[in-house]
């Protein structure tokens, strides 16, 4: 899937980010959470990982709509 996110292109797909979250302990959740191979990440912590973007460059709501995108599921941490 490609998009533009702070200006910058870029092209990730589903396995891309199964691959590279599998490699990953997830961080804290907070508030938002998307699940990958059933685990719970924080979706900056995926976005971050999958784009090479600082999380200050985007905001949850472009990591969220990317992930959707790509048939993650997403939710609000209980």
């Amino acid at each position: 899937m490609k998009f533009r996110v702070g200006g910058i292109d870029h092209e990730i797909d589903r396995e891309m980010v199964i691959r590279t979250m599998s490699r990953k302990e997830p961080e804290s959740i907070r508030t938002h959470l998307v699940e990958i191979e059933n685990r719970q990440f924080p979706p900056k912590q995926v976005f971050e990982a999958v784009t090479g973007m600082d999380r200050l460059d985007f905001t949850v709501a472009q990591a969220r709509h990317v992930l959707q995108r790509l048939g993650f599921e997403l939710r609000r941490s209980s």
